[in-house]
């Protein structure tokens, strides 16, 4: 059905209809749908509708009734990332920036459900390519080192320390080489162990 990118500005409009769509089977067969097709419409095809793309797919986040949904979603944000970031043009950090923006008030209340997925959804677009990962870590990092260090209960810096980390071993070349698969189940220990001190 959406074997060639002729197809998209045909499917993608359908595809965003049915997202909003009442039923749970659409929504999760139009994000199936959306996560295998958008490599193969094309960074050209997406820019059209790439704003409602990433509205309704931000919408329906907050309120995923379940991880199974929840993980479709961050699928597709990620592979809509993704196909921008090989077209090596300039829709992908104004694509990411609206992303970040729209979790950055709940990167300071990691404690609940919102906050937490939130940072999931971070990560989910900087696992996509280095590009994308390179801008969540440019808007993000500095923001969540912050927190730590405004932060007095133990609890709440590992909290921070959480999304750091899940935040980080997405992007292994922030680190030096081999840092992550090798060093950071320790450092990790390490941090978490001095946050309670």
């Amino acid at each position: 059905m959406y074997a060639t990118p002729a197809f998209g500005p045909f499917v993608l409009p359908l595809v965003l209809e049915k997202l909003q769509a009442a039923s749970a089977v659409v929504k999760k067969d139009s994000l199936e749908l959306l996560q295998r097709s958008v490599s193969v419409f094309g960074a050209a095809h997406l820019a059209p509708l790439l704003k409602d793309i990433r509205d309704i797919l931000l919408e329906e986040l907050q309120t995923a009734p379940d991880a199974e949904t929840e993980h479709l979603l961050l699928s597709a944000l990620a592979s809509v990332a993704r196909t921008l970031a090989k077209d090596g043009g300039s829709s992908l950090a104004p694509f990411v920036q609206a992303i970040v923006m729209s979790c950055k008030a709940k990167l300071d209340k990691l404690d609940t459900k919102l906050g937490q997925a939130a940072c999931r959804l971070l990560a989910a677009i900087a696992s996509s390519s280095d590009s994308a990962c390179s801008l969540v870590g440019t808007l993000v990092l500095a923001d969540l080192l912050k927190t730590y260090a405004s932060k007095t209960s133990p609890a709440q810096r590992n909290n921070v320390l959480e999304a750091l980390h899940t935040i980080i071993v997405m992007c292994p070349f922030l680190l030096p080489v081999g840092f992550v698969k090798q060093n950071h189940a320790s450092v990790w220990r390490s941090c978490s162990n001095s946050s309670v001190r």
